[in-house]
Formats: C-alpha cells, structure tokens, sequence
C-alpha cells in the first residue's frame, strides 16, 4: 500500500510539472502575440510604463 501511495504521489508531482510548465509556455506565447500587436518588444512596454509614471509624477 506504502508503494502505491508513493508512486502515486510521485506521479501527481510529474504531471503538476508538466501542467507548470504548460501554462508557463501557454502564458509566453500570449505575452509575446500582445508585445507583437503592440507594435513593440519589452523595451518599448517598459519605455511606455516610464511615460505614464513621469505623467503620474507631473500631476
């Protein structure tokens, strides 16, 4: 019984991963199809943050 409740577990564990690393690529893919729509890579999203907090600090 120990042995199944082991392999069990241990198979729970490899399919969380699996599941982790799923909706890391899945979340990847997705920020990068919005920076491409954006018209921009990172850069220009941080460059864009940067504007409106100096427009924030203006007010």
């Amino acid at each position: 019984m120990a042995v199944l409740q082991t392999q069990l577990s241990s198979a729970m564990e490899t399919e969380e991963e699996f599941i982790h690393a799923r909706l890391l690529a899945l979340l990847q893919a997705l920020q990068k199809e919005i920076e491409d729509q954006l018209g921009g890579g990172p850069d220009h999203l941080v460059q864009q943050q940067h504007a409106q907090l100096r427009r924030l600090l203006e007010l």
